[in-house]
This record gives structure tokens, C-alpha cells and sequence, in this order.
């Protein structure tokens, strides 16, 4: 039977090669011989303009994308196919992608951060470490930086913070223990408080214009001193205040004109005792 099959297939090949095909891509008439014919679909394009789309294909590292150009056809060309169509150079590329394609697709194996290096590596099994056998480098496969011992938790950057907050408020369970195992726990809850308390800062204090301090408005009027540097303020249009009269400029004319308290938590009989010469008449969080 198994003979009969081959048989059969090179009685095929012999009739493709003598038979003349019209290709898919350009429309002319070629021999069988100067064509390729894509398997199980049977589409048939001429290898000149098949040599055309492998090239461009695996020079742009698209190596899984040689399918057959039929639309929405999901034959795969042949590694025998592709190797009688491109140059030498060029076919080992394309097994290397196919290598590489096959590696990342394992669990057990990852690369090497290093980039002029990138060979691929087994991780260990019982640790998040792993060396590579071409570089040599010891690294961690959770940050990829140098290996830093497996009790030590990866270094979190201060430009990641935020993405890492993010991660955080989105993750569900076991993404928050993967986070915990990668950077600590005590240093994510860490990095989460920090960034809480910034966000709550931005929405409830201004800057000093002097310092830049953030100023928090406790109860009293909008005539506000920053703990930091002493510069007077006014919390409404955050401009400094003149020290020797800074209720200017909430009296008639004045940029801020009768706002004293807009916005405030007033007080009536905070409000009676009110002295415009004192500077205990608020305060002030930092």
C-alpha cells in the first residue's frame, strides 16, 4: 500500500510539472515545473512571484505568515518550498524564526535579556533564576536584571510605580500574589500607599507658588500660609499673597474680590471673631 501511495503522489507531481497552471498572483501561464502549489488547498502561484513573497515575508521576520497568498486560505508552505525559492542565507534565517517561534512557545525556556545576546535559556525549575549557556549572564527571569537571590524581591523603578498601581487595581487574585512573589508584598503595599496618597494630594492641596509644597486647606478663610516657607497665598487662584496686606486681595478690586471664605467650611462664630491681622485664623496641612 505504501508504494502504491508514493506511486500515486509522484504520478501527481509528474502531471503538475507537465501541465500548464495560471498563477493566482500574477494571472500568466506557467508550466507545472516553474510553479508551487500550496497543500491541502491545491493553490497554485508561479515560484517567481512566490519567491518574491517569502522574501519580503521573512525579512520582515513574519515567518508566521507563509501561508498561501489565496485569500483567507490557511495552507502553509512547506520548509522544502521555501527552501528551493530563497537563497541560502536567507532560508537559514527562516529556520532560525521557526526555532525561535518553537522556544517561545515552551514554558521551561526563556531568553536572554542581554540584547546582543537573546539566546534562548531553561529556566530552573526550582527557582526564579537561570544562566545563559552562550553569554554566561545570571539573571532573574521576573525582571530580567542580574540575579539578586531568590529572597531578595525585584527592584521596583520609580518611573514604574504607576504601572504598577494600575496592574495592581486591575489584577485579579493570583495576578496579585504573581505581584507580591515578583516585587515583595511590603514593597507594593508600599508603592500603593504612595501613590494614593499622591493622587489624594492632587485632588485635595495646591502648590505653594514659592516652594512648591503641597498646601491643604483646613477650616477658615482662603487666605492660607504655607507650613514649608511661610509665603502667604491665596488657595483659590494659588498666586502669592503681599505679606504686608495679604487681604487685598479678596477686598473690592482685587483678583479675588469678596472670596474670602468661597468654598470654605465657614463658621459663624469662628467667622465673628475673625482678626485680618492674625495669621492663626486657618489651618494649614502639609
Amino acid at each position: 500500500i505504501d508504494k502504491l501511495c508514493i506511486f500515486d503522489h509522484e504520478k501527481k507531481l509528474s502531471e503538475f510539472s507537465r501541465t500548464p497552471h495560471k498563477c493566482d498572483v500574477c494571472f500568466e501561464e506557467y508550466k507545472g515545473s516553474q510553479c508551487m502549489q500550496f497543500l491541502p488547498c491545491d493553490h497554485v502561484f508561479c515560484k517567481i512571484c512566490m519567491k518574491g513573497y517569502f522574501e519580503v515575508l521573512i525579512n520582515s521576520g513574519d515567518v508566521n505568515q507563509l501561508l498561501c497568498p489565496k485569500d483567507k486560505c490557511e495552507s502553509i508552505a512547506l520548509p522544502t518550498q521555501v527552501k528551493e525559492l530563497v537563497e541560502i542565507g536567507l532560508y537559514e534565517r527562516y529556520e532560525r524564526f521557526l526555532l525561535q517561534r518553537t522556544l517561545d512557545q515552551m514554558s521551561d525556556v526563556v531568553r536572554c535579556p542581554r540584547k546582543f545576546c537573546l539566546n534562548s535559556v531553561l529556566k530552573d525549575t526550582d527557582s526564579n533564576m537561570a544562566q545563559c549557556n552562550s553569554c554566561h549572564f545570571i539573571f532573574c527571569i521576573l525582571c530580567e536584571k542580574t540575579w539578586h537571590g531568590e529572597h531578595t524581591p525585584c527592584e521596583i523603578k520609580s518611573e514604574k510605580f504607576l504601572e504598577l498601581y494600575k496592574a495592581y487595581q486591575s489584577s485579579s487574585d493570583s495576578e496579585r500574589q504573581a505581584l507580591y512573589k515578583k516585587y515583595g508584598k511590603a514593597q507594593v503595599v508600599n508603592v500603593v500607599a504612595e501613590i494614593e496618597s499622591a493622587e489624594y494630594l492632587k485632588s485635595n492641596s495646591k502648590p505653594c507658588p514659592n516652594c512648591g509644597a503641597a498646601v491643604q486647606l483646613g477650616m477658615g478663610c482662603n487666605k492660607i500660609v504655607c507650613s514649608v516657607c511661610s509665603n502667604y497665598m491665596c488657595y483659590l487662584c494659588g498666586k502669592s499673597l503681599n505679606k504686608s496686606d495679604p487681604y487685598a486681595h479678596f477686598r473690592p478690586g482685587g483678583p479675588c474680590e469678596n472670596k474670602l471664605y468661597e468654598g470654605t467650611v465657614e463658621n459663624d462664630a469662628w467667622v465673628d471673631d475673625f482678626d485680618e491681622d492674625s495669621d492663626d485664623d486657618f489651618i494649614i496641612f502639609v
